[in-house]
């Protein structure tokens, strides 16, 4: 299960969160990634100047306090059914539990360099996510789950850019990857075997961005990926409208 860009921020719509935790206890994936970008954390963005981001502390709280909450709500479902089965001795779900960190969790890190004060005194996103039982990778890290790189975005083999379209992955990497960061459905796959599969997905939100003003029309869903194996899978896109019909 592939959990595109989220954004969460204070008082957004997070009804299709709850549902993509629904969906979770249902079909039971063995392996759960959330691709980054989870928290929005909009008052560390660099357009605030830095001066004002160091004092910010409770609106840094306030931000944090969101995606905790949106967190909970995902994985309220789960931990809902366990309970149940450990009451009824019977076998847990306990999926494989990936984040990759994207660029807004880093807004974190960025932070704490620019004010070395705040080292240690604000509450991370890693040790939150920790203790829900997921692995974490940093921004930028790639983890590869049976062939398939997953990683926030791709990064660019020569340069300090990332990889922006799906088919480019495959012939620049050579491997298969699943990213999130740009507002946009790509997919490719190899016409060759062994079948790599490139695939771009960056927006698991309802609400509408500002700065996006006009281009806010995006794909908006996650993933779901049957038979994963050695870098190929079966794709199947769920939309939040589709995934609010079913599980809302």
């Amino acid at each position: 299960m592939f959990i595109p860009d989220a954004q969460v921020k204070h008082r957004v719509n997070i009804d299709h969160i709850k549902a993509a935790g629904k969906m979770m206890i249902k079909r039971k994936p063995d392996v759960v990634v959330v691709i980054g970008d989870w928290w929005d954390f909009e008052s560390l963005s660099t357009y605030t100047p830095a001066q004002k981001i160091g004092f910010e502390q409770r609106s840094y709280m306030k931000d944090f306090k969101a995606g905790v909450r949106a967190m909970e709500a995902f994985l309220r479902p789960m931990e809902k059914y366990n309970a149940k089965q450990k009451i009824n001795k019977k076998r847990q779900y306990k999926p494989q539990l990936v984040f990759t960190c994207g660029n807004h969790e880093y807004r974190v890190d960025r932070l704490v360099e620019q004010n070395g004060v705040l080292d240690g005194a604000l509450p991370r996103v890693e040790d939150y996510l920790m203790d829900k039982g997921f692995t974490v990778f940093p921004f930028k890290q790639a983890i590869n789950v049976d062939g398939v790189n997953y990683c926030h975005l791709c990064p660019q083999p020569l340069s300090a850019g990332n990889v922006g379209r799906a088919h480019l992955m495959l012939s620049k990497r050579n491997s298969s990857w699943s990213t999130g960061h740009i507002q946009i459905l790509d997919y490719a796959v190899s016409i060759h075997t062994p079948r790599l599969h490139g695939l771009i997905a960056g927006s698991f939100y309802t609400h509408d961005e500002g700065y996006k003003r006009g281009a806010n029309d995006h794909w908006r869903g996650l993933v779901y990926k049957t038979n994963v194996k050695e870098g190929s899978y079966d794709p199947e896109f769920i939309s939040i409208d589709g995934l609010m019909e079913i599980y809302g």
